[in-house]
């Protein structure tokens, strides 16, 4: 496996493990009362999904 491969290899690996943390925090944001706490860990797990497809967009384009 080549640089770019395992780059990318990683840039995945974090979009789906983030993708799945975000789901969870999404939910318990919906199931139980506000939390200032975990609003800030759900919008930074949604800028790193954001990131990671950004990323994956570029490397799928070269």
């Amino acid at each position: 496996m080549g640089s770019a491969d395992a780059t990318s290899f990683i840039v995945e690996m974090i979009y789906l493990e983030t993708s799945a943390l975000l789901k969870i925090a999404d939910e318990t944001c919906h199931r139980y009362p506000p939390a200032t706490d975990l609003h800030f860990i759900r919008y930074l797990l949604r800028m790193l999904v954001i990131e990671a497809e950004q990323e994956m967009k570029k490397r799928s384009r070269q």
